[in-house]
């Protein structure tokens, strides 16, 4: 089946938000973090933009699998399932905390393929995040939309050389409570986080899915913290790609080969292995 999609390209959604000390201070909480090392007037950490910029979609304007209804910024792909695929974060100044931000958001590309699980279209969304009209954020998502009844939402494979034994890791365990706080804070009704009916019945897998931003976030904030910052300096660019999921209640590890760029980082299973590849460096956007 052919997808033609073309005349999305180029739309663009504009959305303004404030970034809340009370909503980083609730992540650093879900996160395991001291919340009052963070303070109005301080930049925010790696990834933890993330957090803001929640549509306020109403529950009659939901799929069934918990999204918003396509067709309004997102284009109408006709395949069910949805997933992250992966992205960039061009890190180009702070984004403070307790100021007001702006993201405009454009769909940069559609590129439909066919992969190992199925019918695969992958859409690509380029989003600039200002404040006082600077740009600080420039960042590139990309959505992967799946056929129903395959249980893998992303066919690729991992494409970093990584090493044995990683230079450092740290343990993470995402158990039902985080996820729930995350859904919660990014005010996303995605049911293969939080119903497990859904998740193992309808998209097939074994268990809650512990969310994509979720660990492109541990994994920048783990790379960033590292190199000995608090939050990204200027130049800095995280990219990460999504090579499997993980689920509730694993013991994973973020690891990273170097303390200092480039620095290569991943997110593993002590058994599956790696889930979220990454790298991180200072490079010209």
């Amino acid at each position: 089946m052919s997808i033609n999609l073309d005349g999305w390209i180029g739309k663009e959604l504009v959305e303004d938000d404030f970034v809340s000390l009370d909503r980083a201070r609730l992540l650093a909480t879900t996160l395991g973090r001291e919340p009052t090392e963070l303070a109005d007037g301080e930049p925010l950490p790696a990834g933890w933009h993330l957090i803001y910029f929640n549509s306020a979609v109403a529950s009659s304007e939901l799929s069934a699998d918990g999204h918003a209804h396509r067709g309004s910024f997102l284009p109408p792909v006709p395949l069910p399932h949805r997933m992250w695929a992966g992205g960039v974060f061009h890190f180009l100044g702070p984004l403070r905390i307790g100021a007001p931000v702006r993201r405009i958001s454009t769909i940069e590309s559609i590129t439909e393929k066919q992969g190992r699980s199925g019918q695969l279209v992958f859409v690509t969304v380029r989003q600039l995040i200002s404040q006082s009209d600077t740009t600080v954020i420039d960042e590139e998502k990309v959505l992967v939309f799946r056929d129903a009844n395959h249980s893998s939402g992303v066919d690729v494979q991992p494409s970093l050389r990584l090493p044995t034994e990683p230079a450092w890791g740290t343990p993470f365990v995402a158990d039902e409570v985080t996820l729930f706080r995350f859904s919660a804070l990014t005010f996303n009704s995605h049911r293969i986080h939080y119903d497990h009916p859904y998740v193992t019945r309808v998209e097939g897998y074994p268990g809650l899915i512990v969310h994509g931003p979720l660990l492109a976030l541990l994994v920048a904030d783990s790379g960033v913290r590292r190199l000995g910052y608090g939050s990204p300096p200027t130049g800095l660019t995280f990219r990460y790609r999504a090579i499997q999921p993980l689920f509730c209640n694993e013991s994973i590890s973020i690891c990273g080969d170097a303390q200092q760029t480039p620095m290569r980082l991943w997110a593993t299973h002590e058994d599956r292995g790696v889930a979220t590849e990454a790298t991180l460096e200072f490079e010209s956007t």
